[in-house]
C-alpha cells in the first residue's frame, strides 16, 4: 500500500501548519485569557480565528466534496487533524469534527455506530484522564503548580466528560445495546 499524502494533502498540511504558526499558537494565551475574564462566553479570539479560518478556505476540512468542504477522505483528513491537535484550541478554530466518529455515521448511519460512539466516549477521555495523571505524578508537586498547565488539563478534561453525559449514562447505553445483540 502506498501511504503517501497526496499533492493536495501535502499543500493543505502547509496551510494548516502555517495557519497553526501565525493565528493559533499565538492565540493560546489569548484564549486562556478570555476564558478567565468569561467563563460562560466563547472568548472572541476564538470568534476571530474561526473567521480567518473560513476565510483562508481552512474550515469544514472534513466535509466531503461540496460547497462547504474540502472532498477529503478520512485518510487524507487524518494528517491535518494530527496538526491541528497539536494546540487544545487548534481544532475547534477548524471546525474540526472527531474522525473516527463521522467516519461511522457517514458510512453506517449514527444508528448503528451508537455504541462506538458511546465507547469513544467512555474510553477516550478516561485514557486521556490517566495521561494527564501520569504527567502530574512524574512532575511531582510542580505537577499541580500553574507551571506546567497539567492541572488546568485535568480540571478541563474531567469538566468536559461531565459535559458530555456521565460515563455512567454512556457505560448504560453500552450494556443496553450489548444485550439487545444477544
Amino acid at each position: 500500500m502506498n501511504f503517501e499524502h497526496s499533492d493536495k494533502v501535502k499543500a493543505l498540511a502547509r496551510q494548516v501548519q502555517a495557519f497553526m504558526d501565525e493565528h493559533v499558537y499565538p492565540a493560546e494565551s489569548v484564549y486562556e485569557e478570555q476564558v478567565q475574564a468569561s467563563r460562560w462566553e466563547q472568548p472572541r479570539v476564538m470568534e476571530e480565528l474561526k473567521e480567518r479560518a473560513h476565510k483562508d478556505g481552512l474550515w469544514n476540512l472534513f466535509l466531503p466534496e461540496s460547497g462547504y468542504g474540502a472532498g477529503l477522505t478520512n485518510l487524507e483528513y487524518a494528517p491535518l487533524c494530527e496538526i491541528m491537535g497539536r494546540s487544545a484550541i487548534g481544532p475547534e478554530a477548524f471546525n474540526c469534527a472527531a474522525p473516527g466518529a463521522a467516519w461511522m455515521m457517514d458510512t453506517v448511519g449514527n444508528k448503528v455506530a451508537r455504541k462506538d460512539i458511546a465507547m469513544i466516549k467512555v474510553s477516550a477521555p478516561n485514557a486521556v484522564q490517566q495521561v494527564i495523571d501520569w504527567a502530574i505524578q512524574a512532575h511531582g508537586a510542580a505537577g499541580v503548580c500553574e507551571d506546567f498547565g497539567l492541572a488546568r488539563m485535568f480540571a478541563l478534561n474531567r469538566t468536559l466528560r461531565l459535559a458530555d453525559g456521565p460515563d455512567e449514562v454512556h457505560r448504560n447505553q453500552i450494556a443496553r445495546l450489548e444485550l439487545r445483540e444477544h
